[in-house]
């Protein structure tokens, strides 16, 4: 049997620390590790990227999240803060949020997690995901939901005002039956008809869409 390669020789001699940030270099996600204060102590390929796209400046190791967060137009610093000091009660938890560069906006979902060595935490990681192509999706589905509930909602309002209309016929015919005239009886109960007719094309042509 021949000798047995050795863990660090297996992956091309790369140690355990750049394999690490090979794999948050290789992703499409936003990674920061932060402390308390939000000092950003790593970020990976991604977040470098995202900083002279979104924010025209350059990322540096020791620099604030909350200063570089600090130019969008809906104040994401702020959220950025509460977020970290849950984080760093021991949360892991997930928020999805619009942030705002002057004109533009995009939707991102972050992922909060407090990082701990022997037991004691040590730093926040921090993974930004652009979720703005399904989050578009979602708004318009929901804004066709609304519209055609709104359109139901016509259209049963349509409904029982003329289920009100045929009922107080029916009943004025019934009441005044003995006091009106064959003609005046006839004219009620053809508009009766009429009524009814178009409450029937109304809801076979509601049907059909």
């Amino acid at each position: 049997m021949g000798k047995k390669k050795s863990v660090t020789e297996s992956y091309g001699s790369l140690s355990v620390e750049e394999l690490l940030v090979a794999t948050f270099n290789s992703t499409e996600s936003v990674r920061f590790i932060v402390n308390e204060e939000g000092i950003i102590l790593y970020f990976n390929r991604k977040a470098y990227e995202n900083g002279i796209q979104f924010h025209n400046r350059k990322l540096h190791k020791g620099d604030s999240l909350f200063e570089y967060a600090n130019d969008t137009s809906n104040n994401v610093h702020i959220t950025l803060k509460d977020a970290l000091v849950r984080t760093f009660k021991g949360e892991t938890f997930r928020v999805e949020a619009e942030v705002c560069f002057g004109d533009k906006s995009h939707w991102f979902e972050t992922e909060y997690v407090p990082l701990f060595h022997k037991l004691k935490m040590v730093a926040a990681s921090i993974s930004i995901y652009d979720v703005t192509e399904r989050k578009v999706h979602e708004l318009l589905l929901n804004k066709l939901v609304n519209e055609i509930k709104q359109v139901q909602e016509e259209r049963w309002q349509k409904t029982l005002a003329m289920v009100d209309l045929i009922d107080e016929r029916v009943k004025m015919v019934l009441t005044n039956g003995s006091n009106l005239s064959s003609a005046a009886i006839a004219k009620n109960l053809k508009t009766l008809s009429g009524t009814i007719a178009t409450l029937k094309n109304k809801v076979a042509a509601w049907q059909k869409t």
